[in-house]
């Protein structure tokens, strides 16, 4: 694997995974396996951007796929079995909507309050995304991942991001960052974020098996 040193930005120096590494190829094969998924869910296409595999401060993470004053959705999840981590499925208020529409098989439009049954449903959608995610995973590596049931969270951004934040500040100030963004072409204001988080970062079984 190689690691490009980006420049230091403050105390703490950046690091990144190129896109085109043996590691960064991996990963972008699971994002495309969750692009489908999230499509059909969706209703609409979905594209995701590279994904994005840095060690960040952990002052960074609470701007994770976007401002941490951002009303989102986010389902929080961990895996473990051959290895462990943490991942966040945070999804834009419209992309919830469209999303919770497709799930409950409503007329596009129809939700506009996120109660129980939206976010039941938004649930099962963190749990279809995080699966197919993982199982990309998981058949390259050649291991077995579980995921957990997903716990849901309306909040601000920054707020939704310091459970995982809270989970990695006793192991040091810095974090390896798997980060993919989904994008729609026809609607460009509308995305979700999907952020893993390795427990033991590039010391990973996930990752050495990987790189």
């Amino acid at each position: 694997m190689v690691q490009q040193e980006l420049p230091n930005t403050g105390a703490l120096a950046r690091q990144v995974v190129p896109a085109d590494s043996p590691l960064g190829r991996a990963f972008g094969r699971a994002a495309q396996a969750v692009a489908l998924a999230l499509s059909e869910l969706a209703g609409v296409e979905m594209r995701a951007a590279d994904p994005r595999i840095e060690v960040l401060p952990l002052c960074e993470l609470a701007s994770i796929g976007g401002c941490p004053g951002d009303n989102v959705v986010a389902l929080f999840l961990t895996y473990g079995g051959s290895d462990s981590g943490q991942i966040m499925l945070l999804y834009d208020l419209d992309q919830a909507r469209m999303v919770a529409d497709q799930m409950l098989w409503n007329p596009p439009g129809t939700t506009v309050e996120l109660d129980e049954m939206v976010i039941s449903a938004l649930s099962e959608s963190g749990n279809i995304l995080a699966s197919h995610f993982l199982t990309a995973i998981a058949e390259t590596a050649g291991m077995q991942l579980e995921i957990s049931t997903p716990r849901p969270l309306v909040d601000f951004r920054g707020a939704a991001l310091s459970i995982p934040a809270v989970a990695v500040a006793h192991r040091g100030d810095t974090f390896l960052s798997i980060r993919i963004d989904f994008h729609s072409d026809s609607l460009p204001l509308v995305g979700t974020t999907l952020l893993v988080v390795p427990d033991d970062g590039f010391d990973s079984t996930v990752i050495r098996s990987l790189s």
